[in-house]
């Protein structure tokens, strides 16, 4: 079952189990068309599977693009970004500019701006003020792998991020998929 999209010159079919996903419209301008963007989301079966899908695929061959993180490293970053969300135990310190934790600049950072490299993290995420040396591929992978599977079922409510402060949880799936798809980007997976 599909529902349709129209627009003057421009129609999309969106299947059944995208339904639920959330739908932003950005309409650039080109030739009468406009162009319809889903969020990915961690949360949704598709996103999750298609991410899961890249990690698994890593392998010590793929090169880095930008940035100075291993891929070991790079995968704990991203591991820590879940565990910050799910220990309800620890407050995470609020950190980075504070437009970041109004609703407009969470809507921009989360669903409209792309990431380009070189962008800040977190001081707890951060590898360069933390030891993230002798770190094992293998098992770093499994970690972060796990971690996900985990925040994909846990039912509890989540931690302030320390840029963002306080996430719904669609806000933290997005959250979520963007940072870990980012870096795959960087490791070209």
């Amino acid at each position: 079952m599909c529902s349709v999209l129209r627009s003057n010159k421009c129609s999309i079919q969106i299947k059944k189990e995208d339904a639920k996903r959330p739908l932003f419209f950005i309409p650039l301008s080109f030739n009468h068309h406009i162009l319809y963007f889903m969020a990915a989301n961690i949360f949704t079966p598709n996103d999750f599977d298609r991410i899961c899908h890249r990690i698994d695929k890593l392998s010590s061959e793929n090169n880095r693009r930008w940035g100075t993180m291993s891929l070991a490293q790079m995968m704990a970053h991203c591991s820590i970004q879940l565990e910050l969300a799910l220990d309800s135990k620890k407050t995470n310190k609020l950190e980075g500019p504070g437009i970041m934790r109004t609703h407009l600049g969470r809507y921009l950072a989360l669903y409209v701006l792309p990431w380009v490299p070189g962008l800040p993290a977190p001081e707890k995420m951060n590898t360069s003020k933390n030891d993230f040396n002798g770190l094992v591929f293998k098992e770093e992978r499994k970690r972060l792998l796990h971690l996900l599977k985990k925040l994909r079922s846990y039912s509890g409510e989540l931690n302030a991020h320390p840029f963002f402060g306080l996430l719904n949880r669609k806000d933290w799936g997005r959250l979520v998929w963007k940072h870990v798809d980012y870096h795959l980007r960087q490791f070209s997976a």
